[in-house]
């Protein structure tokens, strides 16, 4: 079953690349090129945008992590991933993040 697991990373990774390229090139277009008439149009496609890409890059920062618990065999669970633990010296992860 491991490559149930990689597939479904690897489809989550590139499906979400290809997501937050193409939001930002849609955001950079709306602020850049919209034409006058369609300036009122064009918000609600920003705040679209906006939302579609902070879900790309929030689904690949929440990607389902494998770990080995010593109790149980290979078990998955979704870690969070935290700005501070790369200050891992002075941070300590709590059980279960």
């Amino acid at each position: 079953m491991e490559w149930v697991w990689w597939t479904s990373n690897s489809v989550n990774i590139i499906v979400n690349f290809i997501g937050t390229v193409g939001n930002s090139v849609l955001i950079y277009m709306i602020l850049k090129k919209t034409p006058a008439p369609m300036i009122s149009y064009s918000v609600l496609l920003f705040n679209n945008a906006i939302c579609d890409l902070l879900i790309c890059i929030t689904t690949v920062l929440a990607l389902q992590r494998k770990s080995v618990d010593e109790q149980y065999y290979n078990t998955y669970k979704f870690k969070r991933i935290a700005a501070l633990a790369l200050l891992h010296k002075k941070f300590k992860m709590l059980p279960g993040f």
